[in-house]
């Protein structure tokens, strides 16, 4: 099945919105950027939450895919997942220690930043 990571642009964001937010979990006007996209296979029981648990695993470790050009994933980004023949649905860690990941609803309200992760880097409208 395809994936995406998406990065919470404004997760450690001190915004009057946003000030509250101290581990920097996903909120739904939060800005999302996309910078890894890959394949993973489908867990023959649909379970989800460990599959996310693989990713997180592997997209925090010094040899991860993106080649460290892209954060590692962490509390408040985003797991798109795409299986075959179904809707997508999609995962966000937060700060808990039972039950860290939650589902993200209404996917198509999600806030896409244009362009990629390292484009907005390059021009200063994130830091790294």
């Amino acid at each position: 099945m395809r994936y995406a990571l998406l990065h919470n642009l404004d997760k450690y964001s001190r915004s009057a919105d946003n000030a509250d937010n101290v581990w920097g979990e996903y909120r739904p006007e939060h800005r999302l950027a996309t910078y890894y996209e890959g394949e993973i296979a489908e867990p023959p029981d649909g379970d989800l939450v460990a599959t996310a648990w693989t990713l997180f695993q592997r997209h925090n470790r010094d040899d991860r895919p993106c080649g460290q050009m892209g954060p590692s994933l962490s509390v408040g980004d985003v797991i798109v997942f795409h299986p075959d023949g179904e809707p997508a649905r999609a995962l966000t860690m937060r700060h808990a220690v039972r039950e860290p990941w939650v589902e993200v609803e209404d996917l198509d309200r999600l806030v896409m930043f244009p362009g990629s992760y390292l484009a907005a880097i390059g021009r200063g409208e994130v830091r790294a």
